[in-house]
């Protein structure tokens, strides 16, 4: 069974942040359907929704901001 993004920020994202104090306030990413649907019934959504967590995406088309946000987050995370 494929690993989906709830599992990771479930088992991995939620929890590291959590280890250093750090609450998650919102979360970017790109207009995918693992990440986008009704926030009613679709799984990501569901869970942000519970865990309070703002879940934004990125305009369409527009994929350096999905790359600088990427390596935004990657140097985020070397430095904590």
């Amino acid at each position: 069974m494929p690993v989906t993004p709830v599992q990771i920020l479930n088992n991995h994202a939620l929890p590291f942040f959590e280890e250093h104090a750090v609450k998650v306030q919102t979360i970017l990413s790109d207009n995918g359907r693992e990440y986008c649907g009704r926030p009613d019934k679709h799984p990501y959504e569901l869970f942000v929704q519970l865990e309070e967590i703002e879940h934004r995406t990125t305009k369409v088309g527009s994929p350096s901001r999905t790359a600088s946000s990427s390596a935004s987050t990657a140097r985020s995370s070397k430095s904590i």
